[in-house]
């Protein structure tokens, strides 16, 4: 059986099979050579020409699989299996032609930097969904309470992550519009950091994980217990990088020099005080009425 490697491996050969037969212009730079098959690409798919699609998406595609191992490092906790990078790199390809940014004169973007925010959001929805999930499935959730408590053993604080709770009562869709929405919020009110916690606790992976496992009768019963951490939504914030930056301010329509300020303060405050920051946001989340209506 081919493990994860030989699995990737084998995708890419594949893909290098289409894009040998793409002829390029090698006088233009990488990112002009990237906008040019994009461009062949969009082509293809409006006169429904497969055989021509393949070729370019091959050759569009092979230039993203530097993300390999980013990607795995990030969805590691998810279990995503073997093929978890291809499916985020393809599906973040194929997510860019929905818009087609780089086509539109006002987004002043590049077919290259449009892809590298569709796959960075691909990344993010595969927490945001994964968190909507635990709904149905076997796991007692900790909600961040427990952190502002700093008391792991509270039964109280066994209810459900701030997403979960946001989402459990509407379809996935639904759910996903009103997290933005509550983003949205919170960056009219001129509160970036705010926004940048939310958007970190529904789209990224800022739980730990733990399990309980006590001896039956019949064997082991083990719990997974999901709780969120602090420590790991910190660690999120520190290292958001110009891809995030791009992803934050195209999704949410806002300025990237705002955002950019708000990163690097996040990166230039000392620990403590940063740690300070996060959990002010979080009882500020709290407080807030509409927020509380969706909880």
């Amino acid at each position: 059986m081919a493990n994860k490697t030989d699995i990737f491996k084998m995708w890419v050969d594949d893909l290098k099979v289409y894009a040998d037969k793409v002829k390029l212009d090698e006088s233009l730079s990488k990112k002009e050579q990237i906008d040019y098959i994009a461009n062949k690409m969009k082509e293809a798919i409006d006169n429904k020409d497969s055989y021509n699609y393949n070729l370019y998406f091959g050759a569009l595609t092979i230039n993203f699989i530097y993300r390999r191992p980013e990607i795995e490092r990030k969805i590691y906790t998810l279990k995503l299996g073997e093929t978890g990078a291809i499916d985020v790199i393809t599906k973040g390809v194929l997510r860019a032609f929905d818009y087609c940014a780089w086509q539109n004169p006002d987004k002043h973007t590049s077919a290259q930097q449009a892809i590298n925010q569709c796959i960075s959001t691909e990344i993010l929805n595969l927490f945001y969904f994964s968190n909507l999930d635990k709904n149905s499935a076997n796991y007692n959730t900790a909600s961040f309470n427990a952190i502002l408590k700093n008391n792991k053993n509270d039964n109280e604080s066994r209810g459900q992550t701030l997403e979960d709770k946001l989402a459990a009562p509407m379809p996935m869709r639904r759910a996903l519009s009103k997290v933005e929405s509550l983003i949205r919020e919170y960056i009219s009110k001129d509160k970036l950091l705010t926004a940048l916690v939310i958007d970190n606790i529904a789209f990224a992976d800022s739980e730990k994980v733990t399990k309980e496992v006590t001896k039956t009768e019949s064997g082991k019963d083990v719990k997974i217990y999901r709780e969120f951490s602090l420590t790991r939504l910190k660690k999120n914030l520190l290292e958001l990088d110009d891809v995030y930056l791009n992803y934050f301010a195209d999704r949410y329509t806002v300025s990237v020099s705002k955002v950019s300020e708000v990163i690097n303060d996040i990166k230039e405050l000392p620990s403590a005080k940063l740690r300070a920051k996060i959990s002010n946001c979080l009882l500020d989340l709290k407080a807030n009425i509409i927020a509380n209506s969706l909880l």
